[in-house]
């Protein structure tokens, strides 16, 4: 295909493999630099490119890597980004191109970390960057860079025959909701970010028409996290997006469980004194409380037996804490 104007780019659809993707972006770069196409024209448009790759294992090779940084490094310019805030800028604004235009910027950068060295030329915009917004964006860059280093890539891979089937899973289960009016739009999976956990898969989505819209352009969807998947049955639900262990919370769905809580203390008579002033009770009491293994089993909340425990430990009592599973109850 002969690339003559810039929307003869915009016009591609996503799905292009990565072979012939690189081709294109190469092609873009020659053309970026013939028409003498600003920072932020370019860096959207190649931006755009890198998120219309087919959706598999493939990644950017290094030399069209260091081909899109050789462009980055001679496009970057401190004294065009202003100061701002991001949460209080004006939509259409000189404010919120700047933001867009940083967000684009190492957005592309991170898809190029695989491949070749970045993080040294973000810590020099760093050190003499003009802004307090642009100190910050790098700052964050930095750290978030750093973190995906220490990220340790999985031990197993999952087979492309697996991911398929995870995939027509998720993209099912999506259109059925669509068809019963449950969402009042339709939604797809990313294949690239299929999880394996020990009883299911974990898999994240979004809308199926920005299903290769970069992650900058897509609508953001608040409230909810991750699809989970049963290996064992056809159980599928979605996660919150808070702190919390879903895959464990997904397993208790599967196999209709709950989580309860149990500390064993390990009585001992010189202790007893200490022991009835945590339960408030008479030596009787706590006597009657031992079982015939010498221990007294105690079930309660989290929150509530966390601090007994620390009251034990605090005056070395011999306690264990655990947390166990257990079928539901029955509301009935």
């Amino acid at each position: 295909m002969k690339f003559e104007l810039i929307e003869d780019f915009k016009k591609l659809k996503g799905g292009i493999d990565i072979l012939s993707l690189e081709k294109i972006i190469s092609d873009l770069l020659i053309f970026l630099r013939r028409n003498k196409l600003n920072w932020f024209e370019g860096i959207e448009l190649i931006n755009d490119l890198i998120y219309l790759k087919r959706h598999d294992s493939s990644r950017l090779s290094k030399a069209i890597s260091e081909q899109i940084f050789t462009w980055i490094e001679e496009k970057y310019d401190s004294e065009k980004i202003l100061d701002t805030v991001r949460f209080e800028v004006e939509e259409n604004s000189e404010e919120e191109k700047i933001v867009r235009l940083i967000d684009l910027t190492l957005n592309t950068i991170y898809h190029l970390n695989q491949n070749i060295q970045v993080l040294p030329f973000i810590q020099e915009k760093r050190r003499v960057a003009k802004t307090d917004f642009e100190k910050y964006e790098l700052q964050e860059a930095i750290e978030y860079l750093k973190i995906r280093r220490q990220i340790s890539v999985p031990k197993k891979v999952l087979s492309e025959a697996i991911k398929d089937e995870i995939l027509k899973r998720t993209d099912d289960h999506f259109q059925t909701q669509f068809d019963e009016k449950r969402y009042n739009d339709l939604y797809s999976g990313f294949r690239e970010t299929i999880s394996e956990h020990k009883e299911s898969y974990s898999i994240f989505w979004g809308l199926k028409s920005e299903k290769y819209t970069s992650t900058i352009k897509k609508t953001l969807l608040v409230g909810v996290g991750a699809l989970f998947l049963s290996k064992t049955t056809d159980l599928i639900e979605m996660s919150g997006s808070g702190p919390h262990n879903w895959e464990e919370w997904f397993e208790l769905e599967i196999f209709q469980q709950e989580t309860y809580w149990v500390l064993e203390i390990h009585f001992d008579k010189r202790k007893i004194s200490i022991l009835k002033v945590l339960f408030s009770c008479s030596t009787r009491d706590i006597l009657n409380m031992v079982d015939d293994n010498g221990k007294i089993i105690i079930e309660e909340e989290e929150e509530e037996i966390t601090y007994l425990k620390e009251k034990l430990d605090e005056y070395k009592v011999i306690n264990t804490l655990e947390k166990r599973r257990r079928s539901k109850m029955s509301t009935d």
